[in-house]
């Protein structure tokens, strides 16, 4: 029967060509073959912490779970603990001998409690679903890897270009405004022809760094190309946006104590084009005026910002 079992199983898994198809097989099979009233299949390992990949049933509320996990180690038999009103049973998964994420399931503590042979049968389809995990983490390394600079981690033009479209879809169908940040490095070009390119590599990611310390967890921010850079702020209208444009401001001039030459120092030349929902305005004329401002800055002696506000509806901008 344990045969039987696991063979229903490993064909669940294997009759999908998704990886994710196949951990939302696999957890169905398993809830349905152990009678569990939930079975969820875990991504990750012990040290940078373990994420739902697939679940079948109700989750139950059980935090003693990831206390268990952080325990196991690669290659243990299924562990089971009892945390209340839940009964659960759990394994780490793993791909060449390293642990890349788990199985949890859960009976209520009316139902039979794990037996030997519950046990045998996780573990004899750790390996299929360790193989999945691992088909998953490829597939999302390389989805990761067509988003972002490869540099600084930030999201590449064409990836913040689709995620601005949705979120202005967002801001018109919730209401709220946004303002979209051109930021251009100043004097850049003289830092790589007379340091080289490793200094500016390391002025680059300063940049990020501090891009990332001006937005917010749900803020979208991106490298364009070269020395240019953006931000999209949710739900932030001009004067919102300006605080971001100080800051920035001021974080430069970390930036400024290392100049290539006295008379080129390093800066931010910041144009900000705000988003009304009630305007007309679309992405491409969003970016335009964005871009637009950045450069009236460049033009006005740079290291500074410029904002401009939302054309009214029915104007054309």
């Amino acid at each position: 029967m344990r045969s039987q079992v696991t063979g229903y199983v490993i064909d669940a898994i294997r009759n999908e060509a998704a990886p994710k198809a196949m951990l939302a097989a696999a957890s169905r099979a398993l809830g349905s073959a152990l009678s569990a009233c939930a079975c969820i299949i875990h991504v990750g390992d012990t040290e940078a912490g373990f994420r739902d990949g697939a679940c079948f049933g109700d989750r139950p509320a059980d935090r003693n779970v990831q206390a268990v996990l952080a325990r196991l180690r690669p290659g243990a038999p299924p562990a089971d603990t009892t945390p209340g009103r839940y009964r659960a049973l759990t394994m780490t998964t793993r791909f060449r001998d390293t642990v890349n994420g788990s199985v949890s399931l859960w009976r209520e503590t009316d139902q039979p409690t794990w037996d030997s042979d519950d046990k045998a049968l996780l573990s004899a389809i750790e390996a299929q679903v360790g193989i999945a995990l691992h088909q998953i983490q490829d597939q999302e390394s390389l989805e990761r890897l067509s988003r972002t600079d490869p540099l600084t981690g930030l999201l590449n033009r064409r990836a913040f270009s689709a995620d601005l479209s949705l979120a202005l879809e967002r801001s018109v169908r919730n209401g709220t405004p946004g303002a979209l940040m051109y930021v251009d490095l100043d004097n850049f070009k003289a830092i790589n022809d007379t340091l080289g390119h490793e200094a500016g590599d390391a002025v680059l990611l300063q940049v990020a760094d501090q891009l990332g310390h001006a937005s917010r967890r749900y803020d979208l921010h991106a490298r364009l190309g070269g020395d240019e850079f953006a931000l999209w702020l949710d739900n932030a209208n001009g004067a919102t946006a300006g605080a971001r444009a100080e800051k920035l401001l001021q974080d430069a001039e970390a930036l400024r104590q290392r100049p290539a030459r006295a008379d080129a120092p390093l800066g931010y030349s910041i144009g900000i084009a705000i988003f009304s929902p009630d305007s007309d305005d679309g992405m491409a004329a969003l970016m335009r005026r964005a871009d637009e401002a950045m450069y009236r800055v460049k033009r006005g002696g740079k290291h500074a910002y410029a904002v401009v506000e939302a054309p009214q509806q029915g104007t054309v901008s």
